[in-house]
């Protein structure tokens, strides 16, 4: 069944928009782009909603594009391999707030270490707050070398002390395979259109490591 594609209309790569992005993410297209979608994992959201729907980019679109209509662009490996699901808790939209960056913007293994956080929490029976992961990890920007060093690539969280495993020592394969999420009603809309500061499960504004919600 051929999945619904975005509007060609905002898929320009060139100009200066994108002139910060590295030529990898910048230049890959989405192999779902070109086989129609196989092999594509559309368990994105939590049973039983239907709040989300998978869709494939036409092949002028990439990660780094703009979407429309609330929709973004994820990587496969976070909902196949990572149980990501949608929408997502207060405690990912937090850090992806107070990060300024989309999911796909963030290395596979970093996006593993939120999970891994978020799970741990639970189980120790404490609640995750955006100070207290970022005691535990610090950023680090992946840049290319030479005459394209002024760009950018994948965000990676890096741990100050040990406390987890990396997900994939070497994550192969991840950067041709994503696909685009829809919001197909209010409710999902606005599980990603939110004004006002991020909130802990009390209700309480997170505040970051510097004070700053």
């Amino acid at each position: 069944m051929a999945e619904e594609q975005a509007p060609a209309s905002t898929s320009n790569m060139g100009g200066d928009d994108y002139a910060w992005v590295a030529d990898e993410p910048r230049n890959t297209v989405s192999k779902f782009s070109l086989n129609g979608g196989e092999g594509m994992f559309r368990r994105v959201q939590r049973s039983p909603a239907d709040d989300w729907k998978a869709c494939i980019p036409n092949t002028s679109r990439r990660i780094c594009s703009k979407f429309q209509w609330g929709s973004f662009p994820m990587y496969q490996i976070a909902f196949e391999q990572m149980c990501y699901r949608l929408p997502f808790s207060d405690f990912e939209v937090a850090v992806f707030r107070y990060l300024h960056l989309t999911p796909s913007q963030l290395h596979p293994n970093s996006l593993a270490f939120i999970r891994a956080f978020e799970m741990t929490a639970a189980y120790l029976g404490f609640m995750p707050t955006i100070p207290l992961f970022f005691h535990a990890f610090h950023l680090q920007r992946s840049k290319p070398k030479g005459d394209a060093a002024n760009k950018f690539g994948w965000v990676s969280l890096k741990q100050s002390t040990k406390l987890f495993e990396m997900f994939l020592e070497s994550v192969r394969g991840f950067k041709d395979s994503y696909f685009f999420v829809k919001p197909l009603n209010s409710i999902s809309w606005q599980s990603v259109i939110y004004q006002g500061p991020a909130k802990d499960a009390t209700g309480a504004p997170l505040v970051g490591p510097d004070g700053r919600q």
